[in-house]
């Protein structure tokens, strides 16, 4: 479509993935994304970013794999871990965004097979200097997705930059 894009990730291996991704989209479907599109190996909770950018797109740590629920200890282990990783990076995020900037991420979350178990983070979005958009037709508890089965959840999140 035109536009540019940066990824970046801690772990080599993603952007090896994305680099797949990337020659697979062009060779399926004659995309000419490749020269538009750098990636690099970066800590995303205190990399600076000298490409602008107009949004962010992202999908944080989700935890360690899961098969299945793990006990209550661990687990309270695995959310503080995705928690700190994400508060750093909105922490780090934050002075690179324009003041009302909005942007998209899904965070973890946590099926217990009863509820979901959201991020600590959430309550705290504001005072961390983000609001969370509240869409007209979709409720924030739609914007969290598994599959069946499945422990890690996906949650949405679309801030917006106070």
């Amino acid at each position: 479509m035109g536009h540019s894009a940066v990824g970046t990730d801690i772990d080599p291996r993603m952007i090896e993935y994305s680099q797949k991704n990337l020659d697979w989209l062009q060779s399926k479907f004659g995309s000419s994304l490749k020269g538009s599109v750098k990636f690099g190996v970066a800590d995303a909770t205190n990399h600076k970013w000298t490409d602008h950018f107009d949004t962010v797109a992202s999908e944080l740590f989700l935890g360690r794999p899961l098969t299945k629920l793990p006990s209550p200890t661990d687990l309270r282990q695995i959310i503080s871990d995705a928690n700190t990783i994400a508060v750093k990076f909105l922490n780090n995020l934050a002075p690179q965004l324009k003041t009302g900037q909005r942007f998209c991420i899904a965070v973890p979350a946590w099926n217990n097979g009863e509820r979901i178990i959201h991020l600590p983070l959430i309550d705290q979005l504001t005072d961390m200097g983000y609001n969370r958009y509240d869409f007209v037709h979709v409720r924030n508890d739609d914007l969290v997705y598994f599959r069946e089965g499945q422990t890690v959840a996906r949650e949405l999140l679309v801030l917006k930059r106070i």
